[in-house]
């Protein structure tokens, strides 16, 4: 006949990366006064994911090229990345905005990426005058 033998038999269940990073809003508004110093946190972005462990890891990242202003990587908090004011032409008297483009990705294999979220930075001269959005 056919002998018995207990077998134990261990399953690890391993999350698959089926989930994409939401970001919790499609747009965003934020304020900065001209005479912000470099790193100075205007606000930040922030997005989910579902799935767990690396694969709910999420890097940020600007889509839209910009001197004035980063995005952190990790935090999602948007920065001023430059002098505002530089010289006698500061960054409000070329335009009273600048629109920023921002993704997430999670860290899985391969990676899935967010919807996209628009951020309008509205420049506030240092006299404390607000500006206009057109």
């Amino acid at each position: 006949g056919f002998v018995s033998v207990p077998v134990r038999v261990l399953f690890q269940v391993v999350d698959g990366n089926d989930n994409s990073p939401r970001l919790e809003a499609a747009e965003a508004l934020l304020h900065v006064r001209t005479d912000a110093p470099v790193g100075t946190v205007v606000g930040s972005v922030n997005a989910t994911d579902a799935d767990v462990g690396p694969n709910s890891r999420i890097l940020y990242r600007l889509v839209t090229a910009s001197l004035d202003f980063s995005v952190d990587a990790f935090s999602g908090d948007v920065s001023v990345a430059t002098d505002l004011c530089a010289s006698q032409d500061c960054a409000i008297s070329s335009s009273p905005q600048q629109v920023l483009t921002i993704e997430a990705m999670d860290l899985g294999i391969p990676p899935r990426y967010s919807n996209r979220i628009t951020v309008t930075v509205a420049f506030n001269d240092s006299s404390n005058r607000p500006a206009i959005l057109w």
